[in-house]
């Protein structure tokens, strides 16, 4: 074995090329943007139902708390693939000051 070979990493995982984000970033964006808008849609329409129909206070504001942590998130995973690294940790770390508020709900 020289060592040329053992220097070379494969760049794929399960056959699944890892560098495709990269060489298709356009691609990649707006498959990332129509699943994100999706589900920021179907959460908010979640969240507008519980507040139409606010029957049981005690119980619906906590399910409301949590179905507004589905926004952020997804808003946060979305702007952190298309902006600088830098931006994706700053991103990073308000969406587990989010996500931490979400537990504190439960405390």
């Amino acid at each position: 074995m020289d060592a040329s070979s053992s220097n070379t990493t494969d760049s794929s995982f399960l056959g699944v090329d890892l560098n495709w984000i990269d060489e298709h970033r356009f691609q990649a964006s707006v498959m990332t943007f129509g699943t994100c808008a999706l589900s920021i849609i179907m959460s908010l329409y979640a969240i507008y139902t519980h507040l139409a129909h606010y029957g049981r206070p005690h119980l619906q504001r906590y399910i409301v708390r949590i179905q507004l942590i589905i926004p952020v998130f997804v808003f946060a995973s979305w702007i952190s693939l298309n902006l600088h690294h830098e931006l994706a940790i700053i991103l990073g770390t308000i969406y587990g000051l989010w996500m931490d508020r979400g537990f504190h709900i439960y405390m």
